[in-house]
């Protein structure tokens, strides 16, 4: 688990910057589609998701979308 919360927090991180200092369309891209299995599990394994608000945003309205509602990791 240490590992895991390791790499996840960096990773996390590093892509909040990334989306933070971008605009967020109203299109899914290729991004999306890893980001919301990796948020499912950082969920699964208990991470606090409060640092990163802008990848929780996305995955949210991701999670609204129908093919990412069909396509659901859970």
């Amino acid at each position: 688990m240490a590992w895991y919360r390791h790499w996840i927090k960096l990773t996390f991180a590093a892509l909040e910057i990334q989306l933070s200092a971008s605009s967020l369309s109203n299109t899914a891209n290729l991004l999306d589609t890893v980001l919301v299995p990796q948020v499912f599990n950082a969920h699964r394994f208990a991470i606090d998701m409060m640092p990163y608000p802008t990848i929780q945003q996305r995955v949210d309205w991701c999670n609204q979308q129908p093919a990412f509602e069909k396509a659901h990791p859970d």
